[in-house]
């Protein structure tokens, strides 16, 4: 199968556990016009726990919040098997690339046939013969896949029920950053109750021993930091929020990074989590604060 020429991607490289999903969908809207994608992407800030898997995750209101500011019609999407996602894949392309949620085991990238990781693919062309897909963190270029290997892809563990990205084909001007900034402000002022759920995963990791994955709250403060910086170039004085967000991101993925090293939730990961307990409402303090009146 040919691989056929596409845009040239605007966010590309390694990057960090859990944001192949923010990068995938950057570049997915860049594509559709939006400029400066990745820096106003995420809007919304808060904490899913997912007590049988020891997973924490960023804002179940990233879709909506995106939506609600730059009304690019990103929609999720999950489906029973893989003969109805594909279905569904073809029929999205009309409308130009997808990104769809892979299992990395199945996928050339440092983890094929190593471990089943979660990880997100941008797809360009599906048919009968085979798909091509664009890897922004692995492999930059479209590649060519049988229809079989993308089944293995799509149909693994870590696939997250054939998860599903879609977007319109093509996205408006870019919100000005006082609408970023007014959108964000009630946002943080809606949900700040959102983060007591972090208080909730530390005592199901305290109790359960569950391996602790925090990349997804990790990769959602990353972001944030991204969100502040672009402010701070119309908005100086929101420099200690951006700071504030650098500082969690570091943390976060240092958590992160000892409990996959070391293979398991001993006491100081578990100490740590309730540590950024209080800095995380330290920064909502400081953030409402300063966004009081916007």
């Amino acid at each position: 199968m040919t691989s056929i020429a596409y845009p040239a991607l605007k966010y590309t490289g390694e990057a960090p556990y859990g944001s192949c999903y923010q990068q995938c969908l950057a570049n997915l809207l860049a594509w559709r016009g939006l400029p400066g994608a990745e820096s106003v992407l995420t809007l919304s800030w808060g904490a899913q726990a997912y007590p049988d898997t020891g997973r924490l995750a960023g804002s179940p209101r990233f879709l909506q919040a995106a939506n609600r500011t730059h009304d690019v019609g990103l929609t999720a999407h999950r489906f029973a098997d893989f003969v109805a996602a594909f279905d569904a894949e073809s029929a999205a392309l009309g409308d130009g690339p997808v990104a769809a949620a892979v299992d990395a085991f199945y996928l050339r990238s440092p983890y094929e046939g190593i471990e089943h990781l979660a990880h997100c693919v941008l797809l360009v062309s599906a048919n009968p013969n085979g798909v091509v897909i664009i890897d922004p963190m692995n492999q930059p270029i479209p590649v060519a896949y049988s229809v079989d290997q993308w089944r293995d892809m799509r149909s693994g563990s870590a696939a997250e029920n054939f998860l599903l990205f879609t977007a319109r084909s093509r996205t408006p001007a870019k919100a000005t950053a006082a609408d970023v900034l007014s959108a964000w402000a009630a946002d943080v002022r809606e949900n700040a109750a959102d983060l007591d759920e972090i208080a909730l995963y530390a005592k199901v990791i305290a109790e359960s021993g569950l391996l602790a994955d925090v990349s997804g709250l990790a990769a959602e403060r990353m972001y944030l930091t991204k969100l502040a910086r672009y402010l701070t170039a119309t908005y100086p004085e929101l420099e200690p929020i951006a700071a504030g967000f650098a500082s969690l991101t570091r943390r976060w993925y240092l958590v992160h990074t000892l409990a996959r090293e070391s293979g398991r939730t001993d006491a100081r990961v578990v100490r740590m989590v309730r540590d950024l307990i209080d800095r995380e409402k330290q920064q909502l303090d400081l953030t409402l604060t300063t966004l009081e009146g916007r």
